[in-house]
C-alpha cells in the first residue's frame, strides 16, 4: 500500500532558533515509526543542514521568507522536503569539503553530509527545494 498523505507540514521562520523544531519532529517520527537511535540522529542531522542551509544560504535570514518543510511516508521510506524562497544554487557547483583545499574551511559540509546520510538525496526547482529520502 502506497501512503503519499503529508505527516506533518512546517513553515518555519528564517531564523537559526527554528532549527528546535526539526528536533521535536526526528522525536515524534522516532516514536511513530520505531525508527532506531542511528535513523533518528541521521535525520536530525540530515534535516537540521537541509534547514539551516535555507535559512542561511536560500532565505539569507530575510524575515519576511519562510522555509517549508513537509514529510510523508511512501513505500516504506519517510521523505521530506525542505523548499527556501531564495535565488536558488546549482548543487553540482558545491566544491567536494574532503578535497585538501577545502579541509579548514569552516563551511560547505552541509550538502555532503545529507549525501551521506541520508538514502537519496535530490534538488529541484533550480536549488531551491532538496528532497530527502529514508528508508524504514
Amino acid at each position: 500500500m502506497i501512503d503519499y498523505s503529508v505527516l506533518r507540514e512546517l513553515a518555519l521562520s528564517s531564523r537559526l532558533e527554528s532549527l528546535n523544531e526539526i528536533e521535536a519532529l526526528t522525536l515524534e517520527l522516532k516514536a511513530q515509526f520505531n525508527l532506531s537511535d542511528e535513523q533518528e540522529a541521521n535525520m536530525l542531522v540530515v534535516l537540521s543542514e537541509a534547514v539551516s542551509n535555507a535559512i542561511v544560504h536560500g532565505n539569507r535570514f530575510h524575515p519576511g521568507r519562510k522555509v517549508l518543510l513537509n514529510c510523508w511516508q511512501e513505500e516504506g521510506r519517510l521523505m521530506f522536503s525542505v523548499t527556501d524562497e531564495g535565488d536558488g544554487f546549482d548543487p553540482t557547483r558545491v566544491a567536494d569539503p574532503t578535497a585538501p583545499e577545502n579541509l579548514m574551511k569552516p563551511t560547505g559540509r552541509g550538502i555532503f553530509l545529507m549525501r551521506k546520510l541520508a538514502d537519496e538525496v535530490t534538488f529541484s526547482e533550480g536549488g531551491r527545494k532538496v528532497t530527502l529520502a529514508f528508508r524504514i
